[in-house]
This record gives structure tokens, C-alpha cells and sequence, in this order.
């Protein structure tokens, strides 16, 4: 006889055989299929079938079925809770709140994840928080709950501090995404310190030519056309575009962005000199 742990192999196993070369408008199906045979073969409460649930998600969300994600990824939530798995809980609460982000459903993602960060702070697993912390500051921006948002922020950038140490990548992508929001805030003096912050990890980990770097001189750039030094402004933005230039296919759409701003601030200061 089969135990278990043989059983939930060969499901994997046949998932993933039937997955290879299908479409993506069957992926729903066989996800279904999948889930319906861990019915039969788990009892209700087992961890096992909780996985397959989740997996039955993830199966759906990659094909880009995103409403039977949602449904799987709820229910399988809803089971992890009740069989007290917070593990499974806070992995699925987290999921849940990063599709209903992505699917524009803002108030439901934000639920999810102030659940996700919870349930981790209640197993004391901190290695998500960094990520959730960050992708609710950013939601909660733009939902125009600014407060919320720059205390995320900050608390994004001190747990990835504790986490990591002063000069990880998680640092850098902290900072840089509090001090967006700190230029648009118009606090340009917290802005560039946060930029330059993010700069110095970048270019410690990556060297001066690559396009994260890129990113944190552009901003920084931003900064200063923003509070009028012209000088520094043009000499960031000629550094970003320099860099960019050596990803010409990937970054693209960024070194647009920043060629744009660069125009836009030789008109002004063309501007200023004929005053």
C-alpha cells in the first residue's frame, strides 16, 4: 500500500505531466482535476490537502486564470486557518494580497496583507515582511493614505536593516522606494537622503554600471531639478542615461523616462538664462 507521502508524489508527479505542453486554457482544468484527487485522498484537515489547494492556485494564477486563483487561494486560506497551519496561512494570505494587488482589488489586498505580516509575526518568521511591508506602503499610497504609507515605508527599511545588515539590495530597494514617495511628498531633503542612501548599497553590491544604480542616480536627479540645483540635476540624469545606455533592450522604457526629464530640465534652464 501507498503511504502518504507516495501518494502526494505521484499527484505532484501526474501534475506535472499533465501540465508540460498543455494549454493555457487547460491549466484551470487540470488544476481542478489535481485538487479533486487530493480530495479523495487526504482527509480534511491534513496539511497535504491545504497544499494542494495552494498548489491548485498557483497552477491557475500562472495560466493567468486569475479569478480561479483567487477562489483556490481562498479556500486554501480558509482551511489553513482552520486547521491551524499559520505557515500555510500566512504563505496563501500573502499570495492573496499580491494578485488582488495586481488585479486592482485595493481594499482586499490590503487586508491580506496586514494578515500575511501577522500571521508571520506570529510564527516570528520576519523574511517576508521587508516585501509585504513595501508592496502595502506602496498600496496604501495610492490609495492616498499617505501616513500609513511612509510608516510602512519606514518600517520596511528598519526590518531590512535588522534582517540583512546596512548594505543589502533589500536595503537599497527600501530606501528607494521611501524616497520616491518622499519626492512626491515634496520632502526633498529626506528624498535625497534616502536616494543617496540607496545609491551607496547599489553601488557596493553591483558596481557603478548597472541599471539599479541607474535608477538611484535618476531619482536623485529628480530630487534636484525638483529643488531648483539645475547643476546637480543635469549631472544625474547624464550618469543615468550613460548607464542605461548599456541595457538598451531591457531598460528601454526607463532610459525614456529619464531622457524626458533631462529635456524637460535643459528647457528650463535654457529658460532661466534668457531671463
Amino acid at each position: 500500500m501507498n503511504t502518504t507521502g507516495n501518494l502526494w508524489e505521484m499527484l505532484c508527479k501526474d501534475l506535472q505531466t499533465q501540465r508540460t505542453g498543455a494549454q493555457a486554457k487547460d491549466h484551470a482544468l487540470i488544476a481542478q482535476r489535481f485538487f479533486e484527487t487530493a480530495s479523495e485522498v487526504f482527509v480534511t484537515n491534513s496539511p497535504r490537502l491545504c497544499s494542494a489547494i495552494e498548489i491548485a492556485g498557483d497552477v491557475c494564477q500562472a495560466s493567468g486564470d486569475f479569478s480561479s486563483a483567487i477562489r483556490y487561494f481562498r479556500d486554501g486560506l480558509a482551511k489553513s486557518l482552520e486547521s491551524k497551519n499559520q505557515v500555510s496561512a500566512a504563505r496563501v494570505s500573502a499570495k492573496l494580497g499580491l494578485l488582488l494587488d495586481q488585479t486592482g482589488d485595493a481594499s482586499a489586498a490590503k487586508y491580506y496583507y496586514e494578515q500575511a505580516i501577522s500571521l508571520y509575526d506570529q510564527i516570528h518568521d520576519h523574511s517576508q515582511h521587508c516585501m509585504l511591508l513595501n508592496q502595502l506602503a506602496s498600496l496604501c499610497w495610492g490609495m492616498g493614505e499617505r501616513d500609513e504609507a511612509v510608516r510602512n515605508y519606514q518600517l520596511a527599511l528598519d526590518m531590512a536593516a535588522k534582517l540583512h545588515g546596512d548594505t543589502h539590495p533589500e536595503v537599497a530597494l527600501c530606501a528607494n522606494n521611501f524616497g520616491v514617495a518622499c519626492t512626491q511628498m515634496g520632502n526633498h531633503e529626506m528624498a535625497e537622503r534616502l536616494h543617496m542612501q540607496a545609491l551607496g548599497v547599489r553601488e557596493k553590491c553591483f558596481g557603478s554600471h548597472h541599471p539599479d544604480v541607474a535608477q538611484s542616480m535618476a531619482n536623485l536627479a529628480v530630487v534636484y531639478h525638483g529643488r531648483g540645483n539645475y547643476d546637480k540635476a543635469q549631472a544625474f540624469y547624464k550618469a543615468a542615461l550613460k548607464t542605461y545606455e548599456r541595457f538598451p533592450q531591457k531598460h528601454a522604457a526607463d532610459r525614456e523616462t529619464v531622457k524626458a526629464n533631462y529635456e524637460a530640465l535643459i528647457r528650463r534652464m535654457e529658460r532661466k538664462a534668457s531671463e
